[in-house]
């Protein structure tokens, strides 16, 4: 047979199919094309979402829908945070020049830009797909692209006008792509090697993510006293402390850590940042990367919401989670500056209750139960 011959007869729709190496059923059982393992592929199928590792995070329900309804689909996902993918992803794909050229010369059944963003938004308007759903690029402007998609662009472009609707960023996803929600939620996994990492104390671990400030400020500069307050507190209460990594944070991170004499070690990987939230009982901030880690890995949460976000459903949290509303003073602001450490180590408490009556009907976890009940127990 011609070698021209063989190249056609390769199964190049074959969910299997690699184009640039063996595929696993040729590796292992010694196949060539066209094998019993052959298995045509359905639809091709495209995520973008490049400036959001939190909406990477939530988007993964979505993925885990498509992929149990349609198992011979091939998903390629574009992403600036491809390591918070999971397996169920065939083709993650970094956020660079050539992985955008590489998707502009292909061809899509249905494509999701889940980003308002210039840049996914441009990028949406010159792959080609058969379908497109969420946001792209007109007259220099992010648009929506359908009726789907309106809803969750009004809550990011204008959420004064949503102020009154309960928000579910899941729920919001599943709309966006024309999917019925049916109560998903996201889900990441550690690798059993960084499940077993060593905590240096038994005390109950509270992370505190410090990207949304205690004043009013969407960024994280200026007065840190509120979060030294609730450190104080902590302290007291035996209960450890640490600062979560990110980038907006770190220059709030490196006040408080000199201020409490409290350790901080800078910047780090997702990966690291994602055993940091792993080794937390519970986890205190505003909606972001650090919530929607802790969600999807079943920790506790202690939610912070001032007037400025969106009120998020609680069933969003699925049960594992309080919210700590700012309270609304005489001159009507309700900013997270006038909310009292009090009131969040109090919501805190709350939720080591929750996690220790859950561990209770559980003889998998008897060592964390040891150090919820006992705090002041060290190893032996």
């Amino acid at each position: 047979m011609r070698r021209s011959e063989q190249i056609n007869r390769m199964a190049s729709d074959c969910v299997h199919f690699k184009s640039t190496r063996p595929c696993k059923p040729h590796e292992i059982h010694g196949l060539t094309c066209r094998c019993p393992a052959y298995c045509p592929r359905s639809s091709r199928r495209l995520f973008i979402q490049l400036s959001s590792a939190a909406a990477v995070i939530r988007s993964l329900a979505v993925v885990a829908r498509i992929k149990e309804e349609d198992p011979e689909c091939r998903i390629t996902y574009l992403t600036s945070f491809p390591e918070l993918l999971p397996g169920a992803v065939d083709e993650p794909l970094g956020f660079d020049a050539g992985n955008v050229l590489r998707c502009q010369q292909d061809h899509f059944d249905h494509l999701y830009n889940l980003d308002l963003d210039k840049r996914a938004c441009a990028i949406t308007n010159v792959i080609p797909a058969e379908q497109k759903k969420g946001f792209h690029l007109q007259r220099g402007q992010c648009v929506p692209m359908d009726k789907d998609s309106q809803a969750y662009y009004l809550k990011q472009v204008l959420p004064q006008a949503c102020e009154q609707e309960y928000h579910n960023p899941v729920q919001d996803l599943f709309c966006l792509c024309g999917l019925e929600y049916r109560s998903e939620r996201s889900s990441l996994k550690v690798s059993v090697s960084r499940q077993e990492m060593d905590r240096d104390t038994n005390d109950p671990v509270v992370g505190l993510h410090t990207i949304r400030d205690w004043y009013g400020v969407a960024k994280a500069y200026g007065n840190s006293d509120q979060w030294e307050r609730l450190i104080e507190l902590l302290r007291q209460q035996q209960i450890q402390p640490i600062l979560l990594a990110d980038p907006q944070a770190d220059f709030m991170n490196r006040q408080i850590a000199r201020r409490c004499d409290i350790e901080y070690d800078g910047l780090c990987s997702f990966r690291d940042f994602l055993t940091m939230v792993y080794n937390c009982d519970v986890i205190v901030g505003s909606s972001g990367v650090a919530l929607e880690m802790a969600l999807a890995l079943g920790k506790e949460v202690v939610l912070l919401q001032d007037k400025t976000s969106l009120k998020h459903d609680r069933r969003y949290l699925r049960g594992k989670g309080s919210i700590v509303e700012a309270p609304v003073n005489s001159g009507g602001k309700g900013y997270l500056a006038e909310m009292m450490p009090e009131q969040v180590l109090q919501a805190i408490q709350e939720r080591q209750q929750h996690l220790l009556s859950e561990l209770r009907f559980s003889s998998l976890d008897a060592s964390r139960q040891e150090r919820l009940l006992h705090p002041t127990v060290k190893k032996m």
